[in-house]
């Protein structure tokens, strides 16, 4: 049950008389469940349409129809190239996703000169439970419309949105749920492969 679920009265009603403190986390419990809906909201809204993805090897293209399309969404379609992944794009008003490390250095442009949206897809920092190399799907990945997280000549979506949380305050909605998140990583000993043998953090 989502904390919104839980409260389903005003929430300062709900907490104990002269509790300020429960009052005030209630209210963060609500603000931080509306930020995941919209989240989730958002990332339907992306998936309606068709995605064209290019450059994911054969074992990783079932983890990408999982991120890529939504649940009642039309259905990811693999191309051998980008320019035939644009041109399907541009025929039926899709996008296209492209695998960082195999995808040209101007992909995103030449998305953008065609009028469509595209963006790169990496592993993401939670990857899996074991190596890559060793054929494990990851658990987790990125997918970033203005460039590479890893690329430090050009900006990414992360670097953007690291930077507008600089400015946030302490009881941001934003802020609270990076830190619910960040809590439960540790608390769970989280690391990028799980803790397997000879693995980095």
């Amino acid at each position: 049950m989502s904390p919104a679920d839980q409260l389903e009265t005003d929430p300062i009603q709900a907490a104990a008389p002269g509790d300020a403190q429960a009052a005030a986390a209630n209210v963060a419990a609500l603000d931080v469940a509306a930020l995941d809906a919209e989240a989730l909201e958002r990332h339907r809204a992306e998936t309606e349409r068709p995605t064209h993805a290019v450059g994911f090897t054969l074992w990783k293209r079932r983890t990408a129809r999982a991120f890529l399309r939504g649940g009642d969404g039309p259905p990811v379609r693999f191309h051998a190239d980008l320019e035939a992944a644009i041109d399907a794009a541009k025929r039926d008003g899709g996008r296209v996703a492209a695998w960082s490390a195999r995808a040209p250095e101007d992909a995103l442009a030449r998305c953008r000169a065609a009028g469509i949206e595209g963006a790169l897809v990496e592993d993401g920092f939670l990857r899996s439970v074991g190596l890559g190399q060793d054929l494990r799907l990851p658990a987790s990945l990125i997918i970033d419309r203005t460039g590479v997280h890893y690329d430090p000549s050009g900006p990414s979506d992360l670097e953007r949105a690291i930077s507008a949380a600089a400015g946030l305050g302490a009881e941001d909605p934003l802020r609270l749920r990076a830190a619910r998140f960040v809590d439960a990583a540790t608390d769970a000993g989280l690391t990028k492969y799980a803790g397997e043998r000879g693995a980095s953090a």
